[in-house]
């Protein structure tokens, strides 16, 4: 699959959950503003023509906005226990698995593929990724790019940290 351009990191949970874990995403729908969401799209659209549903924001367009479906993953890239569960699922099929804190950054690795990143969640998503053939590239909004100088892993190896 090779590099795939990363813009949040619900997209990086995303593609944790699509091609590591295989979980099956939460679906919900939510106003086209992203301010609440819906267990249906009848409630949505019920909600978005509603006079007192307006009224927590009644500076906006209502009559435009629109519901869209939303697939919600578990935040493996910033809850440590969801991460965990990427560590068992890849683990197990790995001849090695390493995670460790290396100076003021988290390794792991998973069969020689690594990531450093500033939590170990994240480390484990991008190593798992990496695992599977993607290699995730963030957008610069996401990418703090002081990183890499900052790192010495004694070996070549590509460093990310999500602000």
């Amino acid at each position: 699959m090779g590099r795939i351009r990363v813009a949040s990191l619900s997209q990086l949970d995303a593609l944790v959950g699509e091609h590591v874990t295989g979980d099956e995403p939460e679906v919900a729908w939510q106003d086209s503003y992203g301010l609440f969401r819906f267990t249906s799209r009848d409630e949505a659209e019920e909600a978005i023509s509603n006079s007192y549903y307006r009224l927590f924001r009644p500076d906006l367009d209502w009559d435009t906005a629109t519901v869209e479906e939303v697939r919600l993953f578990p935040q493996y890239s910033s809850d440590l226990m969801a991460a965990w569960e990427v560590v068992e699922r890849l683990g197990s099929e790995s001849r090695q698995t390493e995670i460790r804190r290396q100076g003021d950054f988290w390794r792991a690795a998973f069969s020689g593929t690594e990531a450093f990143a500033a939590t170990p969640a994240m480390a484990i998503c991008l190593a798992a990724l990496r695992a599977r053939g993607i290699d995730p590239i963030f957008c610069d909004a996401l990418l703090d790019e002081d990183v890499p100088s900052r790192v010495d892993s004694g070996q070549e190896s590509e460093t990310v940290d999500i602000l």
